[in-house]
Protein backbone atom coordinates (compact mmCIF):
# COMPACT_ATOMS: atom_id res chain seq x y z
CA UNK A 1 0.00 0.00 0.00
CA UNK A 2 1.41 3.39 -1.02
CA UNK A 3 1.83 6.41 1.18
CA UNK A 4 -1.14 8.09 -0.48
CA UNK A 5 -3.43 5.16 0.04
CA UNK A 6 -2.71 5.46 3.73
CA UNK A 7 -3.67 9.10 3.70
CA UNK A 8 -6.94 8.37 1.99
CA UNK A 9 -8.00 5.66 4.42
CA UNK A 10 -6.80 7.42 7.52
CA UNK A 11 -4.26 4.77 8.63
CA UNK A 12 -1.41 5.93 10.86
CA UNK A 13 0.91 2.94 10.95
CA UNK A 14 3.17 4.55 8.29
CA UNK A 15 4.32 8.23 8.39
CA UNK A 16 2.18 10.22 5.98
CA UNK A 17 2.75 13.54 4.23
CA UNK A 18 1.45 16.49 6.24
CA UNK A 19 0.04 19.70 4.77
CA UNK A 20 3.52 21.17 4.36
CA UNK A 21 6.12 19.09 2.53
CA UNK A 22 8.97 21.54 3.05
CA UNK A 23 11.62 18.86 3.30
CA UNK A 24 11.01 15.96 0.95
CA UNK A 25 14.21 14.23 1.96
CA UNK A 26 12.71 13.38 5.38
CA UNK A 27 9.87 11.29 3.95
CA UNK A 28 9.97 7.61 4.79
CA UNK A 29 8.52 6.76 1.38
CA UNK A 30 11.07 5.17 -0.94
CA UNK A 31 10.26 7.49 -3.83
CA UNK A 32 10.07 11.23 -4.39
CA UNK A 33 6.51 12.51 -4.23
CA UNK A 34 5.59 13.79 -7.68
CA UNK A 35 2.80 16.03 -8.90
CA UNK A 36 1.16 12.94 -10.39
CA UNK A 37 1.14 11.38 -6.91
CA UNK A 38 -0.40 14.55 -5.46
CA UNK A 39 -3.21 14.49 -8.02
CA UNK A 40 -4.46 11.24 -6.46
CA UNK A 41 -5.60 13.18 -3.39
CA UNK A 42 -9.13 14.57 -3.00
CA UNK A 43 -10.00 17.28 -5.54
CA UNK A 44 -9.83 20.87 -4.32
CA UNK A 45 -8.42 19.83 -0.95
CA UNK A 46 -5.81 21.96 0.83
CA UNK A 47 -3.68 18.87 1.34
CA UNK A 48 -3.68 18.24 -2.43
CA UNK A 49 -2.84 21.86 -3.23
CA UNK A 50 0.00 21.96 -0.71
CA UNK A 51 1.28 18.64 -2.01
CA UNK A 52 1.39 20.04 -5.57
CA UNK A 53 2.95 23.25 -4.25
CA UNK A 54 5.86 21.48 -2.60
CA UNK A 55 6.37 18.99 -5.40
CA UNK A 56 6.38 21.80 -7.99
CA UNK A 57 8.83 23.92 -6.01
CA UNK A 58 11.07 20.92 -5.44
CA UNK A 59 11.11 20.15 -9.18
CA UNK A 60 11.09 23.85 -10.17
CA UNK A 61 8.12 22.96 -12.37
CA UNK A 62 5.92 26.01 -12.86
CA UNK A 63 3.43 24.00 -14.91
CA UNK A 64 2.50 22.16 -11.72
CA UNK A 65 1.50 25.46 -10.07
CA UNK A 66 -1.26 25.79 -12.65
CA UNK A 67 -2.87 22.63 -11.21
CA UNK A 68 -3.33 24.21 -7.77
CA UNK A 69 -6.95 25.15 -7.01
CA UNK A 70 -6.50 27.51 -4.06
CA UNK A 71 -5.45 30.96 -5.36
CA UNK A 72 -3.30 31.77 -2.34
CA UNK A 73 -1.34 28.54 -2.62
CA UNK A 74 -1.11 28.94 -6.40
CA UNK A 75 0.35 32.44 -5.98
CA UNK A 76 2.85 31.11 -3.47
CA UNK A 77 3.83 28.34 -5.88
CA UNK A 78 4.61 30.70 -8.75
CA UNK A 79 6.36 33.19 -6.43
CA UNK A 80 8.67 30.60 -4.91
CA UNK A 81 9.72 29.18 -8.27
CA UNK A 82 10.19 32.72 -9.66
CA UNK A 83 12.43 33.51 -6.71
CA UNK A 84 14.43 30.28 -7.06
CA UNK A 85 14.96 30.59 -10.82
CA UNK A 86 14.96 34.37 -11.22
CA UNK A 87 12.26 34.01 -13.90
CA UNK A 88 10.46 37.33 -13.89
CA UNK A 89 7.60 36.19 -16.16
CA UNK A 90 6.39 33.73 -13.52
CA UNK A 91 5.33 36.65 -11.34
CA UNK A 92 2.78 37.50 -14.03
CA UNK A 93 0.90 34.34 -13.09
CA UNK A 94 0.39 35.59 -9.54
CA UNK A 95 -3.25 36.68 -9.40
CA UNK A 96 -3.31 39.02 -6.39
CA UNK A 97 -1.65 42.38 -7.00
CA UNK A 98 0.07 42.64 -3.63
CA UNK A 99 1.39 39.10 -3.93
CA UNK A 100 2.57 39.85 -7.47
CA UNK A 101 4.47 42.92 -6.26
CA UNK A 102 6.06 40.89 -3.51
CA UNK A 103 7.02 38.26 -6.06
CA UNK A 104 8.79 40.88 -8.16
CA UNK A 105 10.40 42.48 -5.14
CA UNK A 106 11.89 39.13 -4.15
CA UNK A 107 13.73 38.67 -7.43
CA UNK A 108 17.50 39.07 -7.65
CA UNK A 109 18.88 42.62 -7.78
CA UNK A 110 18.55 44.18 -11.21
CA UNK A 111 15.11 42.73 -11.92
CA UNK A 112 13.35 44.65 -9.19
CA UNK A 113 13.23 47.66 -11.52
CA UNK A 114 9.98 46.20 -12.80
CA UNK A 115 8.64 46.43 -9.27
CA UNK A 116 9.27 50.18 -9.40
CA UNK A 117 7.25 50.44 -12.63
CA UNK A 118 4.32 48.60 -11.07
CA UNK A 119 4.25 51.03 -8.16
CA UNK A 120 3.63 53.91 -10.57
CA UNK A 121 0.14 55.14 -11.53
CA UNK A 122 -1.30 53.04 -14.36
CA UNK A 123 -0.97 55.91 -16.85
CA UNK A 124 2.80 56.15 -16.26
CA UNK A 125 3.64 52.47 -16.41
CA UNK A 126 3.87 52.13 -20.20
CA UNK A 127 6.66 54.69 -20.42
CA UNK A 128 8.46 52.99 -17.57
CA UNK A 129 8.24 49.60 -19.30
CA UNK A 130 9.48 51.14 -22.55
CA UNK A 131 12.53 52.68 -20.88
CA UNK A 132 13.18 49.52 -18.91
CA UNK A 133 13.18 47.40 -22.09
CA UNK A 134 15.86 49.59 -23.64
CA UNK A 135 17.83 50.02 -20.43
CA UNK A 136 17.91 46.32 -19.61
CA UNK A 137 18.18 45.24 -23.28
CA UNK A 138 15.17 43.00 -22.73
CA UNK A 139 12.26 43.26 -25.14
CA UNK A 140 10.03 41.18 -22.87
CA UNK A 141 9.30 44.33 -20.86
CA UNK A 142 7.64 45.79 -23.98
CA UNK A 143 4.91 43.16 -23.73
CA UNK A 144 3.74 44.68 -20.44
CA UNK A 145 2.74 47.89 -22.22
CA UNK A 146 -1.02 48.31 -22.52
CA UNK A 147 -1.13 50.52 -25.62
CA UNK A 148 -0.73 48.33 -28.73
CA UNK A 149 1.11 51.00 -30.73
CA UNK A 150 3.33 51.52 -27.73
CA UNK A 151 4.18 47.80 -27.71
CA UNK A 152 5.18 47.96 -31.39
CA UNK A 153 7.31 51.07 -30.90
CA UNK A 154 9.02 49.50 -27.91
CA UNK A 155 9.68 46.17 -29.65
CA UNK A 156 10.94 47.93 -32.77
CA UNK A 157 13.40 50.11 -30.85
CA UNK A 158 14.47 47.19 -28.68
CA UNK A 159 14.98 45.02 -31.76
CA UNK A 160 17.17 47.67 -33.37
CA UNK A 161 19.19 48.47 -30.26
CA UNK A 162 19.75 44.79 -29.46
CA UNK A 163 20.15 43.66 -33.09
CA UNK A 164 17.44 41.10 -32.39
CA UNK A 165 15.46 40.07 -35.46
CA UNK A 166 13.14 37.98 -33.30
CA UNK A 167 11.90 41.13 -31.55
CA UNK A 168 11.39 42.77 -34.94
CA UNK A 169 9.20 39.86 -36.03
CA UNK A 170 6.95 40.34 -33.00
CA UNK A 171 5.99 43.86 -34.08
CA UNK A 172 2.41 43.85 -35.40
CA UNK A 173 2.44 47.11 -37.37
CA UNK A 174 3.97 46.59 -40.82
CA UNK A 175 5.79 49.93 -41.04
CA UNK A 176 7.53 49.60 -37.68
CA UNK A 177 8.29 45.93 -38.31
CA UNK A 178 9.83 46.84 -41.67
CA UNK A 179 11.89 49.64 -40.08
CA UNK A 180 13.23 47.25 -37.46
CA UNK A 181 13.97 44.46 -39.95
CA UNK A 182 15.61 46.87 -42.42
CA UNK A 183 17.88 48.25 -39.71
CA UNK A 184 18.86 44.76 -38.62
CA UNK A 185 19.54 43.58 -42.19
CA UNK A 186 21.70 46.58 -43.10
CA UNK A 187 23.58 46.57 -39.81
CA UNK A 188 24.38 42.87 -39.97
CA UNK A 189 24.73 42.52 -43.77
CA UNK A 190 22.00 39.89 -43.64
CA UNK A 191 20.47 39.62 -47.10
CA UNK A 192 17.99 36.97 -46.00
CA UNK A 193 16.39 39.40 -43.57
CA UNK A 194 15.68 41.81 -46.45
CA UNK A 195 13.26 39.20 -47.76
CA UNK A 196 11.23 39.45 -44.55
CA UNK A 197 10.36 43.10 -45.21
CA UNK A 198 6.72 43.62 -46.22
CA UNK A 199 7.08 46.82 -48.29
CA UNK A 200 8.43 46.10 -51.78
CA UNK A 201 10.14 49.50 -51.97
CA UNK A 202 11.90 49.07 -48.62
CA UNK A 203 12.74 45.44 -49.42
CA UNK A 204 14.28 46.43 -52.77
CA UNK A 205 16.27 49.26 -51.20
CA UNK A 206 17.57 46.83 -48.59
CA UNK A 207 18.76 44.41 -51.26
CA UNK A 208 20.28 47.21 -53.35
CA UNK A 209 22.33 48.51 -50.43
CA UNK A 210 23.58 45.07 -49.46
CA UNK A 211 24.34 44.11 -53.06
CA UNK A 212 26.54 47.18 -53.44
CA UNK A 213 28.09 46.76 -49.99
CA UNK A 214 28.98 43.13 -50.73
CA UNK A 215 29.65 43.77 -54.44
CA UNK A 216 27.43 40.78 -55.13
CA UNK A 217 25.43 41.08 -58.36
CA UNK A 218 23.43 37.94 -57.54
CA UNK A 219 21.51 39.97 -54.97
CA UNK A 220 20.52 42.47 -57.69
CA UNK A 221 18.52 39.72 -59.41
CA UNK A 222 16.29 39.46 -56.30
CA UNK A 223 15.16 43.09 -56.60
CA UNK A 224 11.55 43.40 -57.80
CA UNK A 225 11.63 46.90 -59.25
CA UNK A 226 13.16 46.85 -62.74
CA UNK A 227 14.78 50.29 -62.58
CA UNK A 228 16.32 49.66 -59.17
CA UNK A 229 17.56 46.24 -60.28
CA UNK A 230 19.21 47.86 -63.33
CA UNK A 231 20.79 50.54 -61.14
CA UNK A 232 22.13 47.75 -58.97
CA UNK A 233 23.81 45.98 -61.90
CA UNK A 234 25.20 49.27 -63.22
CA UNK A 235 26.63 50.27 -59.83
CA UNK A 236 28.34 46.93 -59.24
CA UNK A 237 29.65 46.83 -62.82
CA UNK A 238 31.36 50.18 -62.25
CA UNK A 239 32.60 49.37 -58.73
CA UNK A 240 34.03 45.98 -59.72
CA UNK A 241 35.16 47.20 -63.14
CA UNK A 242 33.34 44.40 -64.94
CA UNK A 243 31.83 45.64 -68.27
CA UNK A 244 30.09 42.31 -68.79
CA UNK A 245 27.60 43.21 -66.06
CA UNK A 246 26.24 45.96 -68.31
CA UNK A 247 24.56 43.17 -70.26
CA UNK A 248 22.43 42.35 -67.19
CA UNK A 249 20.67 45.70 -67.49
CA UNK A 250 17.33 44.88 -69.11
CA UNK A 251 14.47 46.84 -70.67
CA UNK A 252 16.39 50.09 -70.28
CA UNK A 253 18.55 50.71 -73.34
CA UNK A 254 19.57 54.17 -72.19
CA UNK A 255 20.95 52.89 -68.88
CA UNK A 256 22.75 49.98 -70.54
CA UNK A 257 24.27 52.32 -73.12
CA UNK A 258 25.34 54.63 -70.33
CA UNK A 259 27.07 51.71 -68.64
CA UNK A 260 29.11 50.97 -71.78
CA UNK A 261 29.85 54.68 -72.25
CA UNK A 262 31.29 54.75 -68.73
CA UNK A 263 33.73 51.94 -69.54
CA UNK A 264 34.68 53.62 -72.82
CA UNK A 265 35.72 56.71 -70.84
CA UNK A 266 37.50 54.71 -68.17
CA UNK A 267 39.40 52.37 -70.47
CA UNK A 268 39.71 54.66 -73.54
CA UNK A 269 38.54 51.73 -75.65
CA UNK A 270 36.41 52.54 -78.69
CA UNK A 271 35.23 48.93 -78.75
CA UNK A 272 32.67 49.75 -76.06
CA UNK A 273 31.07 52.29 -78.40
CA UNK A 274 30.11 49.46 -80.75
CA UNK A 275 28.08 47.84 -77.94
CA UNK A 276 25.86 50.90 -77.58
CA UNK A 277 22.40 50.38 -79.08
CA UNK A 278 21.16 53.93 -79.66
CA UNK A 279 22.74 55.47 -82.80
CA UNK A 280 23.06 58.98 -81.44
CA UNK A 281 24.76 57.78 -78.25
CA UNK A 282 27.03 55.44 -80.21
CA UNK A 283 28.00 58.30 -82.55
CA UNK A 284 28.73 60.56 -79.59
CA UNK A 285 30.88 57.82 -78.06
CA UNK A 286 32.81 57.27 -81.30
CA UNK A 287 33.35 61.00 -81.84
CA UNK A 288 34.70 61.32 -78.31
CA UNK A 289 37.19 58.53 -78.95
CA UNK A 290 38.23 60.13 -82.27
CA UNK A 291 39.49 63.07 -80.24
CA UNK A 292 41.09 61.02 -77.47
CA UNK A 293 42.84 58.60 -79.85
CA UNK A 294 43.75 61.25 -82.45
CA UNK A 295 42.04 59.20 -85.13
CA UNK A 296 39.79 61.19 -87.46
CA UNK A 297 39.06 58.19 -89.66
CA UNK A 298 36.53 56.82 -87.16
CA UNK A 299 34.40 59.95 -87.79
CA UNK A 300 33.54 58.66 -91.24
CA UNK A 301 31.91 55.56 -89.78
CA UNK A 302 29.17 57.44 -87.96
CA UNK A 303 25.52 56.85 -88.81
CA UNK A 304 24.44 60.27 -90.15
CA UNK A 305 26.08 62.96 -92.26
CA UNK A 306 25.45 65.51 -89.53
CA UNK A 307 27.19 63.32 -86.96
CA UNK A 308 30.14 62.90 -89.33
CA UNK A 309 30.36 66.66 -89.92
CA UNK A 310 30.20 67.42 -86.19
CA UNK A 311 32.92 64.85 -85.48
CA UNK A 312 35.22 66.34 -88.17
CA UNK A 313 34.42 69.86 -86.95
CA UNK A 314 35.47 69.07 -83.42
CA UNK A 315 38.58 67.21 -84.58
CA UNK A 316 39.69 69.84 -87.10
CA UNK A 317 39.10 72.82 -84.82
CA UNK A 318 40.78 71.18 -81.82
CA UNK A 319 43.83 70.18 -83.89
CA UNK A 320 43.96 73.64 -85.57
CA UNK A 321 44.10 71.99 -89.00
CA UNK A 322 41.84 73.48 -91.68
CA UNK A 323 42.51 70.59 -94.06
CA UNK A 324 40.21 68.39 -92.02
CA UNK A 325 37.51 71.08 -92.17
CA UNK A 326 37.33 70.80 -95.94
CA UNK A 327 35.71 67.36 -95.57
CA UNK A 328 32.65 68.87 -93.89
CA UNK A 329 29.50 69.05 -96.02
CA UNK A 330 27.42 71.30 -93.79
CA UNK A 331 28.43 74.86 -94.74
CA UNK A 332 27.77 76.36 -91.34
CA UNK A 333 29.91 73.74 -89.60
CA UNK A 334 32.60 73.99 -92.28
CA UNK A 335 32.90 77.77 -91.87
CA UNK A 336 32.99 77.42 -88.11
CA UNK A 337 35.71 74.77 -88.32
CA UNK A 338 37.83 76.86 -90.71
CA UNK A 339 37.50 79.94 -88.53
CA UNK A 340 38.48 78.09 -85.37
CA UNK A 341 41.40 76.37 -87.10
CA UNK A 342 42.65 79.67 -88.52
CA UNK A 343 42.33 81.38 -85.14
CA UNK A 344 44.44 78.70 -83.55
CA UNK A 345 47.14 78.44 -86.20
CA UNK A 346 47.28 81.97 -87.46
CA UNK A 347 46.36 80.97 -91.04
CA UNK A 348 44.19 78.56 -92.97
CA UNK A 349 46.11 75.51 -94.09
Amino acid sequence: MTVFAIVLFGCTSTPTPSGNFSNLSNYTTSKIITITDCEKLYNHSIAKDECILNSSVHALDALGCGKVFNLGIKDECFSRIANSTGTISLCDNVTRERARLLCLASLPEGKTALYNCLKLPIGERDGCYHNLALEKANGEYCLRIVNKTGIDECLSKAGMSQMNITLCSRVVGKRLRDDCTYYFAISTNDTESCGKINSEAVRDDCRLRLAVAKMDESICAEISGRNLMNSCFESIAQIKGVPGLCERISQNTSMRDGCYYYFMEQKRDIGYCTLIAVNSTRDECTAYMAQKNNNITVCFGLTTSLAIDECIHDYGSSHKNATYCLNIENLRLKDSCLALAAAGSGSIK
